[in-house]
């Protein structure tokens, strides 16, 4: 419980720096490098099998992510790094969602990892307190409602499924993300973010159907 939670915490904080420095669909296009690590990972920490051509995808994936970040240009570097760390921390703690599945519930995963976070944020945070407004306080109750919720049918879903069946269907945030990021901050979408976008889920939805294919569909 401690691993998967301080794993999360970890995934949280580098999202929110990479959110603070870079669009919101850019941002969910790196997100995107964690069910290819969830892939990666799946084999030597859960024992599951992954074969040569889902290998193949991830390795693909991964360049999608190598295209989105474009070297060549004068974007920033560090909050990209950060965003592939937060999924590399993210996949962790998703893998060990998988592992706990196995012994306990739904309530006692998402508690434990609510209240990790909430203690060690919480002390965290004191040297540069701010206190927050009545409409800040609106803003985090709704995103503390919203974060529960998905926590908890996240871990019903690596409960029910395989975590290389489960990963690939994350990459509908792309949609919401792209749609929320230019309703509300006018943020438009470049052609490299989109390509290295299209690159990572294609690998994606390849690695759910070379799945599908192994379990007999």
């Amino acid at each position: 419980h401690v691993f998967r939670s301080l794993a999360g915490l970890l995934s949280m904080g580098c999202f929110f720096y990479a959110f603070k420095h870079l669009p919101l669909a850019e941002v969910y296009v790196l997100s995107f490098a964690g069910p290819l690590f969830i892939t990666a990972l799946s084999m030597p920490l859960l024992g599951e099998p992954v074969g040569w051509r889902r290998w193949a995808a991830v390795l693909v994936g991964f360049g999608g992510v190598v295209v989105m970040a474009r070297p060549e240009a004068d974007a920033p570097l560090l909050p990209i790094f950060v965003g592939v760390a937060a999924a590399f921390f993210y996949a962790l703690a998703m893998i060990a969602v998988r592992g706990l599945s196995r012994t306990e519930s739904n309530t006692a995963i998402v508690v434990y990892l609510l209240l990790t976070t909430t203690v060690v944020s919480g002390v965290a945070a004191i040297p540069d307190w701010v206190q927050p407004g009545g409409f800040d306080l609106g803003l985090m109750l709704l995103v503390g409602t919203l974060g529960g919720a998905a926590q908890v049918l996240m871990t019903q879903a690596f409960r029910l499924g395989r975590a290389a069946v489960v990963a690939p269907f994350e990459y509908t945030g792309m949609i919401w993300a792209t749609l929320l990021g230019f309703l509300v901050f006018g943020d438009v979408p470049t052609p490299t973010v989109l390509a290295g976008a299209g690159i990572i889920i294609a690998s994606g939805l390849y690695i759910l159907y070379r799945e599908t294919l192994r379990r007999g569909g």
